[in-house]
């Protein structure tokens, strides 16, 4: 039963780092983001929003599952 409550949090950080970047693509797609289109970036800085925000994601989520006390 354990693994399989592991597998399904994995799953979840997946799917929520892969929507938090889909949506900066998205919202970066109508101001430039011509890779999905064209296939070549034309540095919008979507792509720097998005791991940006899921690198903070991932920081938070680890220091709320370390116990280290403080609550972002």
């Amino acid at each position: 039963m354990h693994k399989k409550k592991k597998l399904k949090s994995a799953l979840q950080a997946g799917c929520i780092g892969a929507g938090m970047a889909l949506s900066q693509i998205a919202l970066a797609g109508g101001g430039g983001c011509s890779v999905t289109s064209t296939g070549r970036c034309s540095v919008c800085g979507g792509c720097v929003v998005a791991l940006a925000g899921l690198a903070g994601w991932a920081l938070w989520r680890q220091k709320k599952l370390t116990g280290s006390g403080e609550d972002v």
